[in-house]
This record gives structure tokens, sequence and C-alpha cells, in this order.
């Protein structure tokens, strides 16, 4: 397995992770992702339940070792 494939494995376990806690999260491919300036892998969002006005981002950066 390449570096690629691992890290696309680890960007879709944390997916998994953070879905599980209700968060709604979208997945740029290939670190091309380009947010506000900032490279992200990840983008992740979450309503608060107390009353629903705040909400919550979450730009992520996944990375795995060439091991």
């Amino acid at each position: 397995m390449n570096t690629a494939e691992k890290g696309a494995r680890l960007e879709r376990d944390i997916i998994a992770l953070l879905e599980s806690d209700g968060w709604q999260v979208m997945r740029g491919t290939s670190s091309k992702g380009d947010v506000l300036d900032y490279k992200t892998d990840l983008l992740a969002s979450k309503w608060t339940h107390a009353n629903k006005r705040k909400l919550w981002l979450v730009l992520i950066q996944c990375k795995v070792s060439k091991r």
C-alpha cells in the first residue's frame, strides 16, 4: 500500500469517526483542497445542540508516514 492509499484510508477513517458523532464532512482528494488559502483534506461542520445557532467548522489536514 503506497502513501496515497494510506492517506485516503486515514481520511475515510476520520470521516467515519466524525460522522458517528454528528459531524458533516467533505473530503478534498489528493490534498488539493484549498479553503480560505489553507490546504485541507477534510472540512467538517456541526451545529450545536443547545440552540442550533452556533456552527462549528473544522479544517483538517491528514498526514501519514512513509514507513
